[in-house]
């Protein structure tokens, strides 16, 4: 492949300090003195040399979050450059491969004798060199762009794959995420051919059979909202026939396109693309979509390489071309290294070795996608990620995480931890998985749908790798095995009730028009709309609820786990309910969120604990936060569920529960003293 390299024959405007480096002064014991103090940094920035205005904006960074006095940049404290040299990775462990061990490069500006600076530290910068250079042989960081080694990244990805493919033992695992072999994948109804050196002349939609055993790719991509969806270009019966002809690629959305090339330059011949290869007819007799949409689990986990189009907010806009452009840099300075002289074997220390290129620290930030309900298990479920981040490309897969500027190379449990991937842990913990999920669970929920009534189908697959995990029935989002812990989530601030039970209400559509989103019920998180947290409860915490049949929560099997849709399901269980006022009071040092509860005060003698009288109301027992302010009432029911936490709830006139809201009570309230048990019907 032909790589572009930026033309550098034009010299930028350089001051005589920044005229003078090379980057074996900059790494020598010490580094290199560039100016007497931050003042003169800065007149030479705006003097126009672009490598003291690439070290002023990063200053300028710093000095945002440790404001200095026009004064204090005058002190004589001298600039220095020096190296900031750290390993990446440490030496792999006896019991894993990690990605090869190499050492970041980097640059370093420091004000050592300014005691007003030294609170910020050094600002660093990060190195990258061109391919072919002789400063590739020592920097392993990278820069492509449009207009910078346009094409670079094909060979990146290229390189991170093969790495995984041929060294990652945990990645070709059978067990991940689900039961499959992935060298003899199960493959997807329906694929894309993208033609080419590897198939025909067009791209075309192929139904695939038990003996196509090919790897493929997948794609995670926003689809946005710039065209409706009447006018988007996807499967639907009315082209199966065509498409199974050729596709014209020139009617696919841009993003659509670029995959498709991607899968080409990657030399894969297979790739799934849900618009293209699921029909998305609105006729009700069609359920296509049903039948597929349940199966991405096995989709985006049997696939070679998800390719995620992170930075795009639509598939209009494509999401190869990195857009992003620093304020400052990237600036080229000349390399010399000795040992990479030797190395090479045909240079001497006055021979030219190039440049290698220095640029601000660039984020390691997704993009949009990352607020998007679908791909937020996209991502989960896919063995290995190929990220067209903000900043940067990115690789993810089981055993680390790369980027293109070489920055973060982490180890597997670190990624688990912060990015959201998959957490396999040993064969009988249940716990650890079910952590997993409600950790999961409250990232999902503050993420946006598109159409608002996909809240199961979007975690459907998700929900499906952990079902035999768990071994329990899965209910509207909680698992019947750990039903009181499930039920005890609260909204954030900001979350909306999706609509009000009982009803149904018109919710706009991004094609204009007016769909019907049914009721759920209302003990799931799934009826709000915005981010959820969850109570933590202890082994020990007393459990005050209990099924009426052993181990089954509700006769319904219609909630499943592979349910697209769940609009009902009733819980029947035995609780201690009691009937309590809510204060006309808020609760002191709480949001408004948050009401007093009190008891009856026929009832106040009964209760053995509980705090103090309020206004000769009744006792208070508990803080209770409403899921809906809007929704506060006066009075309504307290269920403990376990410790000292349970829900409020209002009866209807059928006598079946909904939920209002969570409680805290005062742990040495004896709820058995003050309330029989009795069958309860949550809806």
């Amino acid at each position: 492949m032909n790589v572009h390299v930026a033309n550098n024959d034009k010299k930028p405007m350089r001051c005589a300090a920044c005229s003078a480096l090379r980057t074996d002064k900059i790494w020598q014991e010490g580094g290199v003195r560039l100016h007497d103090n931050l003042q003169a940094l800065k007149d030479s920035a705006q003097a126009g040399c672009d490598f003291c205005a690439l070290c002023w904006a990063a200053c300028e960074q710093r000095l945002r979050e440790w404001p200095l006095r026009e004064e204090n940049l005058r002190r004589d404290s001298a600039v220095w450059l020096t190296r900031y040299f750290r390993d990446l990775i440490k030496p792999p462990p006896e019991d894993g491969i990690w990605w090869k061990w190499r050492r970041d490069h980097r640059i370093s500006i420091k004000v050592p004798n300014n005691e007003h600076i030294n609170p910020w530290g050094p600002a660093s910068f990060h190195t990258f060199a061109d391919p072919g250079t002789p400063a590739a042989h020592l920097v392993t960081g990278s820069w492509t762009t449009p207009d910078r080694n346009r094409e670079l990244y094909i060979n990146l990805a290229r390189c991170w794959l093969k790495e995984c493919l041929e060294h990652h033992k945990f990645c070709a695992s059978s067990s991940f995420p689900i039961k499959s072999d992935a060298t003899n994948p199960v493959l997807p109804t329906r694929l894309i051919d993208v033609g080419g050196a590897l198939g025909g002349k067009y791209a075309r939609l192929v139904i695939t059979d038990a003996n196509m055993k090919d790897p493929y790719l997948a794609l995670s991509y926003v689809w946005g909202n710039s065209v409706p969806r009447k006018d988007r270009f996807l499967l639907r019966k009315g082209n199966l026939y065509g498409l199974q002809q050729r596709i014209d690629e020139d009617k696919l959305a841009k993003t659509h396109r670029e995959a498709i090339q991607l899968t080409r330059d990657l030399e894969f011949r297979y790739i799934w693309i849900d618009a293209l290869c699921i029909i998305h007819d609105d006729d009700v007799n069609c359920q296509d979509w049903d039948l597929e949409s349940v199966k991405m689990a096995q989709y985006y986990g049997n696939a070679t390489l998800t390719v995620i189009a992170a930075q795009a907010k639509d598939s209009a806009d494509g999401f190869v071309e990195n857009k992003w452009r620093p304020n400052a840099g990237p600036c080229d300075i000349p390399f010399f290294h000795k040992e990479t002289m030797q190395k090479l074997g045909n240079l001497s220390e006055t021979d030219d070795m190039g440049t290698i290129g220095i640029s601000m620290p660039r984020s390691t930030e997704k993009g949009p996608i990352t607020n998007r309900g679908w791909c937020f298990q996209e991502e989960i479920l896919s063995r290995r990620q190929l990220i067209f981040g903000e900043e940067q490309l990115q690789f993810q897969c089981r055993e680390g995480r790369l980027f293109e500027d070489s920055s973060v190379n982490i180890r597997q449990e670190e990624i688990n931890s912060r990015d959201g991937h998959w957490v396999p842990p040993d064969n009988g913990e249940v716990e650890r998985w079910l952590t997993f999920w409600y950790v999961k669970l409250c990232d999902y929920s503050a993420r946006e749908l598109t159409v608002p009534e996909d809240i199961f189908a979007a975690i459907s697959g998700l929900a499906q790798a952990i079902k035999p995990k768990v071994n329990s029935r899965y209910l509207a989002g909680l698992w019947e095995a750990d039903m009181p812990r499930g039920l005890l989530w609260a909204p954030e601030a900001g979350a909306k009730r999706r609509h009000k039970v009982g009803k149904i209400l018109p919710m706009p559509s991004d094609a204009g028009t007016e769909i019907h989103v049914l009721q759920v019920p209302s003990w799931s998180w799934a009826a709000f709309q915005g981010p959820i947290n969850r109570r933590l409860l202890s082994p020990e915490d007393q459990v005050f609820v209990r099924t009426k049949d052993p181990g089954r929560w509700t006769l319904d099997e219609t909630c499943h786990v592979t349910a697209t849709h769940i609009w009902s399901c009733e819980l029947e269980f035995v609780g201690r309910l009691q009937r309590v006022t809510c204060s006309p009071r808020k609760a002191p040092n709480k949001s408004n969120y948050i009401d007093l509860i009190l008891l009856p005060g026929d009832k106040v003698d009964e209760v053995a604990g509980g705090n103090h009288n309020l206004m000769g109301l009744g006792r208070v027992v508990a803080y209770g936060w409403f899921d809906v302010a809007e929704e506060r009432v006066n009075s309504c029911w307290c269920l403990p569920i376990a410790g000292d936490t349970g829900l409020m709830l209002d009866r209807d006139k059928d006598g079946k529960f909904h939920r209002l809201g969570v409680i805290e009570y005062d742990s040495d309230v004896n709820w058995a003293d003050l309330a029989q048990e009795q069958e309860i019907c949550l809806i």
